[in-house]
């Protein structure tokens, strides 16, 4: 398996109280398969920070994906009850 680009996106989940959001570093493979990194994370800044790292350590470049997270770094965590 090879990985061809990394994104980010937001995972938005229903609880009892409201909706829980998080979210992940998800993977593109050269087999065009999308599959999860690192989950659960509180911001998309902690995402994005680590799509960042991944892509210039194995020097992919960046490029937009279909349905990633294009929100501010900034987004914190959000409850909605």
């Amino acid at each position: 398996m090879t990985v061809h680009q990394l994104y980010t996106i937001q995972h938005v989940q229903s609880t009892k109280n409201g909706k829980n959001i998080t979210y992940r570093v998800q993977a593109i493979t050269t087999e065009n398969k999308s599959i999860p990194l690192v989950r659960n994370l509180d911001t998309a800044q902690q995402a994005q920070f680590i799509e960042r790292k991944i892509e210039n350590y194995f020097g992919i470049e960046n490029q937009a994906v279909e349905g990633e997270y294009k929100g501010g770094m900034e987004q914190p965590k959000r409850w909605f009850w």
